[in-house]
């Protein structure tokens, strides 16, 4: 199980259990990745959609993340694995970083694996949440 404390909407943990079911039988790493995410949702609080606070990363959220170790800010959009292809700042959650972005909060420090080398971001904003937004379907 996870150390760190996320917190998720009843409807993320839905959609991504229902996921898992439809990559069952991938490869070999994909299932690693499965296993990897559904560790960290093992001991995650769940909440009602409109109970989660503005400042947590939800599935569709825009992120404004600085990279503690190479230097920049960038702008990414934690998404389901199936729209991850869709545009070059779309990030899966079966990523490192996109589980690692899962649950977190503004002011956080997360690290995950990228390139095979750990790294270390902040999560500086919470451009867009669904659930702020009154965007209960995404």
């Amino acid at each position: 199980m996870s150390t760190r404390q996320i917190l998720i909407t009843q409807t993320d943990r839905a959609r991504l259990e229902k996921t898992f079911g439809l990559l069952a039988g991938q490869s070999h790493e994909e299932w690693h990745s499965i296993r990897r995410l559904e560790n960290e949702l093992s001991g995650a609080t769940v909440l009602d959609s409109k109970e989660i606070a503005p400042d947590i990363v939800t599935m569709n959220s825009t992120v404004l993340l600085r990279d503690l170790d190479a230097g920049g800010d960038h702008v990414c959009t934690l998404v389901y694995p199936s729209y991850s292809a869709l545009a070059e700042d779309k990030v899966s959650v079966l990523l490192p970083l996109g589980t690692a972005l899962l649950g977190s909060r503004i002011g956080e420090t997360i690290t995950c694996s990228v390139a095979d080398r750990a790294r270390r971001f902040e999560i500086v904003d919470v451009l867009y949440q669904p659930e702020a937004s009154g965007h209960y379907f995404l």
